[in-house]
């Protein structure tokens, strides 16, 4: 089994950040970097193991100062109760919402879990919403009208939909 440690940092934000002060769309850890620890003298190594790329994809959203992060994956919303009779779409929900269907264990740690982190994450740090959407619905996420749309905050809201 290979490890797969918690990111920490992005070493190539400032470039993707200059990119985007130049007009560049950035695609970004969509395979999740390749891992490298720093020696003591600040030299790198590669290491065995595997990056998860959303949580990676929050750290360089925070990194660049991203208003929105955008989680692309293969299905339209996350969805609560997955695979059961009461499984229900997520649509708009605050951070506390989803916060608490995460310690229901209602996303799984190797597939939508590591999502649902990376969105909470990104908006308990200043980001003002993250989007958990398909790609092929990534033009309409992009106005809140698909996906599920996650806002800082405490308050309870329209969480399905």
């Amino acid at each position: 089994m290979v490890p797969s440690p918690e990111p920490r940092e992005i070493l190539d934000a400032e470039a993707v950040s200059a990119l985007m002060d130049r007009g560049f769309v950035v695609v970004a850890v969509g395979g999740g970097g390749v891992p490298v620890t720093r020696a003591k003298d600040g030299g790198l190594s590669g290491v065995e193991a595997v990056v998860d790329k959303d949580l990676a994809a929050g750290l360089l959203a925070r990194a660049v100062r991203a208003t929105v992060l955008v989680i692309a994956t293969n299905v339209p919303r996350a969805v609560a109760g997955f695979g059961t009779a009461g499984a229900r779409p997520i649509g708009r929900v605050t951070a506390a919402e989803l916060r608490a269907l995460q310690a229901a264990g209602h996303f799984g740690r190797g597939s939508m879990g590591p999502k649902a982190e990376a969105a909470l994450r990104f908006v308990g740090n200043g980001g003002s919403r993250a989007v958990i959407v398909s790609l092929r619905d990534l033009g309409p996420a992009l106005t809140g009208r698909a996906g599920t749309v996650v806002v800082p905050g405490e308050t309870p809201g329209e969480s399905a939909g």
